[in-house]
């Protein structure tokens, strides 16, 4: 389901600063940084799945398959990557 991410311009105006799509991770910055999150996601429709990977969780999983771990951090900084070379483009096409 296609969304986008927003965040706070001012108190009340809202900028969107990223569309993603079906099947994509969020979150993956505050989960990196354990902060609050910094934007906000809105989905562009009603009828939306979300799965949540807890803190909790993932030490399970990392305790159960050891070389999960390394393989969750290795996906997560592709996916930051592949996001940063997405936005680079843009703005040198912009």
């Amino acid at each position: 389901m296609p969304a986008s991410t927003s965040s706070p311009k001012t108190n009340e105006d809202w900028v969107t600063i990223s569309q993603i799509s079906e099947s994509e991770l969020i979150g993956e910055i505050t989960f990196l940084e354990g902060h609050t999150a910094s934007a906000t996601v809105v989905a562009a429709s009603d009828v939306v799945d979300v799965y949540i990977l807890s803190e909790q969780l993932l030490k399970i999983l990392w305790v159960a398959d050891p070389g999960l771990e390394g393989r969750f951090y290795h996906f997560l900084a592709s996916t930051l990557a592949r996001r940063l070379k997405l936005r680079e483009s843009k703005a040198m096409n912009a």
